[in-house]
């Protein structure tokens, strides 16, 4: 009777250690796909980052976020529509407007 029991407690002892084995296995099964996403995270920005520090990425960024092109470049149209003609529209350069009575008011108060 008493071996029964003895084996009972045992029993009961290796299944609470090995429920322990399996979340801990678990857990360290998820921490190591965590450490491969952020070890892949930290590698894509650091080829971000030199990308970024060459003027060649500087100038992508740029245009890719803001419309603007180089002095001497021209704006090129591609229209969907293959039917249509070709035609280039030249690019002009406007003049600054006059200022306004407002913009002058303020302006002789910024003086002062």
């Amino acid at each position: 009777m008493v071996l029964l029991f003895l084996s009972i407690l045992i029993a009961f002892a290796v299944y609470t250690r090995y429920k322990v084995e399996r979340e801990v296995f678990l857990r360290r099964v998820d921490n190591e796909k965590e450490l491969a996403d952020l070890s892949k995270r930290k590698d894509e920005l650091s080829a971000k980052i030199n990308y970024l520090k060459e003027e060649q990425g500087i100038e992508a960024e740029i245009r890719q976020h803001f419309d603007v092109a180089r002095e001497g470049e021209k704006v090129v149209v591609i229209l969907d529509n293959p039917n249509q003609t070709d035609q280039v529209a030249p690019i002009t350069e406007t003049e600054p407007k006059p200022p306004t009575l407002w913009q002058k008011l303020l302006s002789m108060f910024a003086l002062w």
